[in-house]
């Protein structure tokens, strides 16, 4: 008996599977970089970042201490520009993509020292979360996606190099360096090599090698690179690192490739301030005296200008969906970004709405720590000065949520009177009352729950202005913890529009009520006090939906840990290819639910991929048999006149092994080994099918999307005629919790069909096999560069 009649022919293979297109933005023959957008009130524009269908950055004041980080998204395709979100921080650190969510790192939070504070969003919602080290933390400079984990580069009194396995949730310490004494240190920028973690390193009073990367769990200097003062602006490029390293007053380019580094001479003399990597070439921005530079290379040696630019300097640069764009000081005093003239031909697409989430925490005695915090707050000095940390009492307290907390909270903000000594908050003298009570606002806003109170946001400004701009004054905490709580009663509305433009304010005080404004009401005014103040005269209705964090709905391609086991991998009585064995598997993690639409158009916005059904014109669409159709691919799973409109939540089909491992790479993952497959579906219990041995529509329960052929006649008797949404059958989930491992789409896996065949094995059974077909030991093969409409996958990781 056949296994099933897919096809088996050979197919031509359609090249490597991913493409990033060329950076033809400002190449020889291309049109130049025009301004695209014009953004204030802040000077700069950075962090430039792809996500999703829209381009991110900063704009923020550089190069001094300054209270203003605004983040805006440009859409290439129809030439919008956004504001999205404000952040209570100096300046935004370097951000990442990472599980298909986008992470921004403070670069310096001013709520505390001790703390690296991050948002993290899907493109619509926005978490705001943080972690602590075993070093007080100053600075978040970078974040990093690689291999599964996420990275993060902080600096203090000692640099830290922090990892998290679970999206940004918990975090250990990976290494430190420990710099001289009364010195700081930062991790300024990382990026990978291979599967190595390279970090440039600013150290103060240290001279030598700055560019480090991990091994054996600690940092070490890369061979061959000089000593300096710091390394910054990482950047891989066709097998090597590139760098600015810095020695004195000079910044030169650097580049490795892991056992030698070399200088790179063209750009000696070029005041180079960023690169970016493209498919074909690098780039890098370069200041002048008036204007700057933009430079192109192909092989990192030769480079040539690309680009001149005149008045507004550039400070940024990176390469999306092909094209090349510069993030700029602007001559009059406004944040510029520079890209192509037309727009970028990008496909449309929704990031997914998914953020990670904490496990709830245990019920806290409440009580008891109010007693703690109120022995703290009554003997404020002496605790101080004994080594006590405010922050420490306040976490508990703030993590339960409640609004007991928030209550009492509230009711101990002025329990420290100011004239009760003195403290340090950041770096500068201020009264104890003050430092205690701006930490008391920062775990109000932590707790996301109760009000506060409208005093607070219009308390008048008393703070003389500083070079550190550190101040512990009311109004910006209460309008930070205002966004946190989405307090938007009318009296708040009104008294965070009132403020917009108070004469005796900072100029950057507007950002925090801009932002908290933002936050509550879904509208996008920005800076623009005659817009609130009309949109408040017309009634005040949101301007679009606004979801807090504790509405935000699970991602649907979360992983599930699948602990470590022995099981027997095969069935006796099943094929020739199911002969079992006894097979042990480490401890991995697998996708609940198989890829979608959704989740794959986000990882196709961004890396301008293009699958192998789309450059070979050609997918196999199921009929009579399956045949090879003209136009069939993702986007038109069978054929030319098909789409996927309202399959947003289904399974991506018509992607090959190599179009998966590209997604799954991207993600900082793999796709699953045979072995880890078959143990996440079925466990160690020798069942037939991931729910156990009973049939899928045993007793009338639908435990999966199927058909009644084995292969391969759409069947619509479950309510699908062909692919389902992901999780519509949870009564078939396998005893780890995950979804769909039988039926709706066969998975793509690792291993090879049989030996010396280069046929790649699939797992699952799909919408159009029989129960037969649907078994967990079920094998089947297909030539690893074409894409059916009845294959999909799901993503695998540590």
């Amino acid at each position: 008996m056949p296994v099933t009649s897919f096809l088996r022919a050979t197919v031509l293979a359609a090249g490597l599977g991913v493409c990033m297109g060329s950076a033809a933005g400002a190449g020889a023959d291309a049109a130049p970089l025009v301004p695209l957008a014009r953004v204030g009130p802040w000077a700069g524009v950075s962090g430039l970042i792809g996500y999703g269908d829209r381009l991110w950055f900063v704009n923020s004041v550089k190069h001094v201490d300054h209270n203003s980080a605004d983040i805006y998204s440009y859409d290439p395709h129809s030439g919008a520009v956004r504001y999205e979100r404000h952040l209570f921080s100096q300046d935004a650190g370097r951000p990442t993509v990472h599980h298909g969510l986008l992470y921004w790192p403070f670069e310096d939070a001013r709520f505390s020292v001790g703390r690296g504070e991050f948002m993290v969003t899907d493109g619509h919602a926005w978490q705001w979360r943080e972690f602590t080290a075993r070093r007080r933390i100053l600075h978040l400079h970078a974040l990093l996606s690689h291999d599964g984990a996420l990275y993060a580069g902080s600096g203090g009194f000692t640099a830290t190099l922090n990892r998290s396995d679970d999206a940004g949730v918990t975090w250990r310490q990976v290494t430190e360096h420990r710099n001289a004494p009364n010195s700081f240190s930062r991790i300024l920028s990382l990026t990978t090599l291979g599967n190595v973690v390279y970090a440039g390193l600013f150290a103060s009073s240290e001279r030598g090698v700055k560019l480090q990367r991990l091994e054996n769990g600690t940092l070490g200097a890369v061979p061959d690179w000089p000593a300096g003062e710091s390394a910054d602006a990482l950047t891989r490029y066709d097998g090597r690192v590139y760098a600015l390293h810095q020695d004195a007053t000079e910044v030169s380019v650097w580049r490795t490739d892991g056992n030698a580094s070399e200088p790179v001479p063209a750009l000696a003399n070029a005041r180079v301030r960023a690169l970016a990597a493209g498919a074909d070439a690098l780039w890098a921005i370069a200041a002048s005296n008036r204007g700057g530079v933009l430079w192109r290379s192909s092989d990192g040696r030769e480079w040539r200008v690309a680009q001149r630019f005149d008045r507004d300097e550039p400070v940024d640069v990176t390469v999306y969906a092909g094209q090349v764009y510069v993030g700029m000081l602007g001559a009059d005093g406004r944040g510029v970004l520079f890209g192509p003239p037309a727009p970028a031909p990008t496909a449309r697409s929704q990031a997914p709405r998914a953020m990670p989430e904490a496990s709830p925490a245990p019920e806290p005695d409440l009580s008891q720590l109010l007693a703690e915090l109120d022995r703290a707050l009554a003997e404020y000095a002496g605790f101080v000065a004994s080594g006590g940390r405010l922050t420490a009492l306040l976490a508990p307290i703030a993590a339960s949520h409640s609004d007991a907390a928030a209550e009492a909270l509230a009711q101990r903000i002025g329990v420290v009177p100011r004239g009760a000594g003195q403290a340090r908050f950041a770096g500068r003298r201020v009264t104890a009352g003050e430092q205690a009570d701006w930490q008391i606002r920062w775990a109000l806003a932590r707790n996301g729950r109760g009000r506060v109170p409208s005093e607070l946001l219009g308390a008048p400004w008393r703070s003389v202005a500083r070079r550190s701009e550190k101040y512990a004054d009311p109004a910006p905490a209460a309008a930070w913890a205002v966004a946190e709580l989405g307090q938007r009663d009318d009296a708040t509305l009104a008294v965070l529009i009132e403020r917009l433009d108070r004469a005796g304010d900072p100029p950057w005080l507007a950002g925090d009520l801009v932002g908290a404004l933002t936050a509550v009401t879904g509208c996008r005014f920005a800076y623009d006090a005659t817009a609130w103040r009309s949109w408040r005269a017309a009634g005040a209705i949101p301007c679009g939906p606004v979801t807090q964090e504790s509405s935000v709905a699970r991602r649907l391609a979360e992983l599930a840990t699948i602990p470590g086991g022995v099981f027997v991998m095969g069935d006796a009585t099943g094929e020739p290819d199911e002969t079992p064995r006894k097979i042990a598997v480490g401890s991995f993690k697998l996708m609940r639910h198989e890829v979608t639409n959704r989740e794959f158009a986000t990882f196709v916005a961004a890396t301008n991929h293009v699958t192998d059904p789309e450059r070979s014109g050609v997918g196999y669409v199921w009929t009579d048999r399956w045949r090879a159709v003209q136009g069939a691919d993702w986007r038109h799973p069978q054929g030319a006149g098909s789409a996927i409109d309202g399959l947003a939540t289904h399974p991506v089909v018509q992607v090959s092994v190599r179009d998966a491992t590209a997604y799954c790479a991207w993600r900082g993952l793999s796709l699953p080994t045979e072995a880890q497959w078959e143990y996440a579906a079925r466990g160690n219990d020798g069942r037939r099918y991931p729910w156990g041995d009973e049939a899928p529509a045993q007793r009338g329960a639908r435990r999966a999307n199927f058909g009644t052929q084995r292969c391969c006649a759409p069947d619509e008797s479950d309510g699908f005629i062909r692919t389902a949404p992901v999780g519509s059958f949870p009564l078939g989930a396998s005893p780890f919790g995950v979804q769909d491992m039988a039926g709706n789409v066969w998975e793509w896996t690792t291993g090879a069909y049989a030996p010396g065949s280069d046929d790649v094995a699939l797992r699952g059974g799909g919408w159009g096999n029989e129960p037969y077909c649907l078994r967990a030991s079920y094998r089947h093969g297909n030539p690893p560069d074409i894409g059916l409409e009845m294959v999909g996958f799901r993503c695998a990781g540590n």
